[in-house]
């Protein structure tokens, strides 16, 4: 789902029942607050994918790594950074 699909359904669904706020709950919020967390979420992911496959000794893929949380972190100040 992104940003767009969950404004349809919350319009959809406030139409539905006549109510002017709808709550989201679950892991489908995060849109509402930050509107491309799931492109974002995916780059991160691909990226950390790829990592996996590349022939890089196990000292530098943790740098490569803790590099990735950094910049995360850094785009995601609210989020903080990922375990």
């Amino acid at each position: 789902m992104n940003r767009a699909a969950l404004e349809h359904i919350v319009r959809a669904a406030a139409a539905a029942c006549g109510e002017r706020e709808i709550v989201i709950i679950g892991s489908q919020a995060v849109l509402g607050q930050f509107p491309e967390a799931r492109e974002k979420m995916a780059a991160a992911s691909v990226l950390r994918e790829r990592l996996k496959a590349l022939p890089v000794s196990p000292d530098r893929l943790a740098v490569i790594q803790a590099r990735l949380r950094m910049a995360e972190a850094a785009a995601n100040p609210k989020s903080g950074p990922r375990a």
